[in-house]
């Protein structure tokens, strides 16, 4: 081969090399910096929210249904050394935090346990030492969710603790923050398991009855008066979470998810006014034949001034939606054979934040005959593709991401599966295989010299 036909090929073949690994699907491995597994015997599982981070600490609770052993942990995010536990004998299912007087506390919620069906409570506990804030008096009820609102009698946050009555009934319960006294009670249809603040202490509430499938959504004043309330026959509901004021009146509306009970089993996302509980136009945006796992109301994809939304579904596909509009805006591309839950990681470059660039999602895969293996997977969130992922034996749940304390400007993810807790390195998440500039660089760089030998007529195949 002659020189000028040796040119012209390194020149081509790095030019295509280049294009090539541009759009090449190549998924790296994540890298575990700990995991820490639950030692209690039988095999201890961590409910769906029984996790929350504070600062540099990340709180968990075990949930074994008739154990008279069930610990509130705490474990440093850097290291997963563990700081304390605290028995709460009773399974803990939902962990939260909230501020009181300008310090900072975990809460937990507990309930369910077979030899003490009716005891239940709320236990408030200092992030800066192994103390007690309070903890309150028995909620009859099992607690199935938490969440922190602004207070109308104290300084701070209160605890609101939403209840399964077991009678196809719920309970939405204020607890003081600075002592853990109950407030207000309102009773609602269906249990309640999931609470957001609205606005000034007032909250929003989602629950759902299993038999007929029936979806509620209530709004509540700080004061436990009902604003409005919302019923969905045949369409139960799967998530309720604050959104952006869209339609400019200076109340953030309410975004609320359902899921056909019978075919064609399509996904809906409704936005409601969160003055009236009006539906807020253009929505809903429905989803065809492919019900929605998990939301995340994430940055400004289409530059219209509004947040857009990131679905998952249970098809496996993710999908940017356009916050103003209601319509696609990316997608579906499939990650996975379901997904089930979203997060967001931080991403900088250059000591600028970027909120959202990458989204670390968990899947579960189909593989026939029937073994369904679990992953989290890292995802460009400007292309939806699939960049790193990471093996795990059960379904990836409690997903939080973290400032990095490891390493500076970068942020892991928090999650767990089953009876484990993993802390994955944030920048193996969001660093693609080959970063933009040196990509452009020698693509830039190729052209020149296909373009010189061309101007030059000295690459001629013999």
């Amino acid at each position: 081969m002659r020189r000028d036909t040796k040119l012209l090929f390194f020149t081509l073949t790095t030019f295509f090399s280049v294009i090539s690994a541009s759009f090449a699907g190549n998924v790296g491995i994540l890298m575990l910096r700990w995991s820490f597994s639950i030692p209690i015997t039988p095999i201890t599982p961590i409910a769906p929210h029984a996790l929350d981070v504070v600062g540099q600490i990340v709180y968990f609770g075990s949930s074994v249904k008739g154990n008279p052993t069930n610990y509130l942990y705490a474990r440093n995010i850097s290291s997963g050394v563990e700081i304390w536990r605290y028995n709460t004998s009773i399974p803990i299912n939902y962990v939260t935090h909230f501020k009181n007087n300008g310090v900072d506390y975990v809460a937990a919620g507990t309930g369910g346990s077979t030899t003490q069906p009716s005891k239940s409570y709320v236990i408030a506990r200092s992030t800066t030492g192994n103390v007690t804030h309070w903890q309150s008096t028995n909620l009859v009820s099992p607690v199935i969710s938490l969440s922190s609102a602004k207070s109308y009698l104290t300084t701070g946050e209160d605890v609101i603790a939403g209840l399964d009555n077991g009678d196809g009934t719920g309970t939405i319960v204020r607890l003081r923050g600075d002592n853990g006294t109950v407030t207000w009670n309102y009773q609602t249809n269906g249990s309640v398991f999931t609470i957001s603040e609205l606005k000034d202490g007032s909250i929003i509430v989602g629950t759902r009855e299993i038999s007929p499938p029936t979806g509620h959504v209530y709004c509540l004043n700080a004061n436990g008066s009902l604003r409005w309330g919302l019923f969905y026959q045949d369409k139960p509901i799967t998530l309720v979470k604050k959104f952006v004021d869209v339609n400019g009146n200076n109340e953030p509306e309410v975004i609320a998810v359902f899921k056909d009970y019978s075919p064609p089993y399509n996904g809906f996302i409704h936005v409601l006014d969160g003055t009236n509980g009006a539906e807020v136009s253009p929505w809903p945006f429905i989803n065809n034949g492919d019900p929605i796992k998990d939301l995340l109301c994430t940055e400004d994809y289409t530059r219209d001034g509004f947040p857009d939304i990131v679905i998952g579904t249970e098809d496996g596909n993710l999908t940017i939606v356009d916050g103003h509009t209601a319509s696609r805006f990316r997608g579906p591309v499939s990650v996975g054979y379901t997904v089930s839950y979203i997060q967001y990681i931080y991403y900088y470059e250059n000591g600028i934040a970027y909120l959202n660039k990458t989204l670390a999602v968990s899947v579960q895969e189909y593989v026939p005959p029937s073994s369904y293996p679990y992953f989290i997977r890292g995802i460009n969130a400007s292309n939806l593709s699939i960049m790193k992922e990471y093996s795990v034996p059960f379904r990836a749940e409690n997903l939080f991401n973290t400032r990095n304390y490891t390493q500076p400007f970068v942020g892991d993810l928090i999650f767990t599966a089953y009876n484990t807790v993993y802390n994955i390195s944030g920048d193996e998440i969001i660093v693609p295989e080959y970063p933009s500039p040196i990509i452009l660089l020698t693509l830039l760089i190729a052209v020149w010299l296909l373009m010189v030998g061309l101007r030059h007529g000295r690459l001629k195949v013999q």
